[in-house]
């Protein structure tokens, strides 16, 4: 996912890390598994990188 042009865009970065992050622990409690289709499972790899609870504090791992 990396790209030289997101060099200079530390969101973006943040953003393809955090994904990552999402995937592999996703991937250590069995919920997706790397063949899986990406669209089928955005949703589920979406709510995993969300960085705050319900009340608005951060999440921690």
């Amino acid at each position: 996912m990396y790209r030289e042009v997101y060099k200079d865009e530390p969101l973006i970065r943040e953003l393809i890390l955090e994904m990552g992050w999402a995937i592999d622990r996703l991937l250590k409690k069995d919920e997706i598994v790397m063949f899986d289709e990406y669209e089928n499972v955005r949703e589920v790899i979406e709510q995993e990188m969300k960085w705050r609870q319900s009340d608005g504090t951060f999440r921690r791992t």
